[in-house]
């Protein structure tokens, strides 16, 4: 069985420790290195444990408008050496595909994964799931009703409301999601509905003031969109309803906001943020009211690529066994604590997959 030389993958994340050295360029691009190589977005936040652990290193792009150029990825290629196994680089943006033929050019063992990046959400991802160069892709899919109802049900819920504005309840993807979710609150015998909700959220905050407080305290509320995420929230603290799944941009950050806690960041990792957390809900009345993910969830993605890169060293396997869908989900369960669920991108030439994650309960 031959292991894999190296393995690159391309990966957004934002969330660098404060003086972390490393010079920048014009370009405003970091060059650090390790054994798995990150280049990821501003703005996501990491589990602070692999900013500590010498076995990552994260290099933030930069902010830019439109897509990225040449010299980005010029300035990418040249700084990866023989000592990098894993280069992840994740963004929504368009413009760092060819970084994968780059890198291949010059380091043929290594193998390259791409997380995310704006290419894999355009009119041309058939084209790019089929690039030889690319050898794993994924991507955090962003309809996730049916797993909040999963993650409801473990939360002792009757019900579950599905809110969502009354301009995208018509459009393809959250149709199927709506459909997918409807499915499993069948399955779970749960009651389900769909709230459109417009401009003013006024309508929606009567119809959950009116519940009773044993109707409440069974019903989950699900925000199929951030801009709900706050809303969901504030009506858990007050009203002792069911959130499932806070589905903001950060769940941590709003999660510490909220409850007047210290930052992800301030803690030595991601369990000892998610403890204090769970203790303060808990004095609340608020003990497994609440679920979410504290890091970015472009950062989980990362996360779990460094559990599976680290897995496939360590045991000296080869990428078709650590790539397979049972390990990924082994390395999502036993080492960030999140279950997972898997969709087809298609015919591809290397192993691509959406990604859906259920949530932590607090």
């Amino acid at each position: 069985m031959m292991p894999c030389l190296a393995l690159v993958m391309v990966v957004s994340l934002t969330a660098c420790k404060k003086g972390e050295n490393a010079k920048k360029d014009n370009l405003d691009m970091t060059s650090n290195k390790a054994g798995i190589t990150v280049y990821m977005d501003k703005g996501a936040k990491i589990d602070p444990k692999y900013l500590a652990s010498g076995k990552l290193a994260i290099n933030y792009l930069p902010n830019i408008k439109g897509d990225f150029e040449k010299k980005h990825i010029d300035k990418i290629v040249n700084s990866i050496d023989k000592n990098v196994k894993v280069l992840l680089i994740s963004t929504n943006k368009k413009g760092l595909e060819p970084v994968f033929k780059g890198v291949k050019n010059k380091l043929p063992g290594v193998i390259t994964i791409a997380d995310g990046i704006g290419e894999l959400s355009s009119e041309d991802k058939h084209m790019v799931i089929k690039d030889k160069n690319i050898d794993i892709g994924l991507l955090e899919y962003m309809y996730s009703g049916r797993e909040s109802v999963i993650t409801a049900k473990e939360m002792s819920a009757d019900n579950f409301i599905y809110i969502i504005s009354k301009e995208k309840a018509s459009t393809r993807g959250f149709i199927e999601d709506i459909n997918k979710a409807r499915l499993a609150a069948e399955k779970y015998n749960m009651k389900f509905s769909v709230e459109e909700v417009g401009e003013d959220y006024g309508d929606l905050q009567k119809k959950l003031d009116a519940m009773d407080e044993q109707t409440k305290s069974t019903t989950a509320i699900y925000p199929s969109e951030e801009k709900y995420s706050e809303f969901c929230l504030d009506n858990v603290i007050k009203s002792r309803f069911i959130l499932p799944n806070i589905n903001s941009e950060n769940d941590g950050e709003l999660l510490a906001k909220k409850l007047a806690s210290d930052s992800m960041e301030k803690f030595k990792n991601r369990e000892d943020f998610d403890k204090e957390i769970s203790k303060k809900l808990a004095s609340k009345g608020l003990k497994n009211k609440v679920a979410g993910i504290s890091e970015s969830r472009k950062a989980v993605v990362t996360e779990l690529v460094a559990e599976v890169a680290n897995y496939m060293y360590e045991k000296n396997f080869t990428l078709e066994e650590c790539y397979s869908n049972s390990t990924i989900l082994n390395r999502a369960n036993t080492d960030l604590n999140l279950g997972l669920n898997f969709d087809s991108m298609g015919i591809s030439y290397g192993y691509f997959r959406k990604l859906t994650f259920l949530t932590r309960i607090y």
